[in-house]
């Protein structure tokens, strides 16, 4: 279990998710984005870059919080 997970909702092309997981190597990142394309794409950026501190899932944001996201848990 990680213990601090920072989350993107609605991380478009991923391009902000990337930049902080490759900025902060000791924090973990998930970003939700809706199409499936840019989940895709921010995916493919993820593995050739080789960042184990970042993952993006398919996804409503408001969904996703009420779903995986536990109260009192957010910051």
């Amino acid at each position: 279990m990680r213990d601090c997970i920072e989350l993107d909702i609605g991380c478009a092309n991923g391009r902000f998710l990337v930049e902080m997981a490759q900025m902060y190597p000791e924090r973990y990142f998930v970003g939700v984005e809706r199409q499936s394309s840019r989940v895709f794409k921010t995916n493919k950026k993820i593995v050739r870059l080789a960042l184990g501190n970042a993952e993006v899932r398919q996804g409503e944001g408001l969904e996703f919080l009420k779903e995986r996201v536990s109260d009192n848990s957010v910051d």
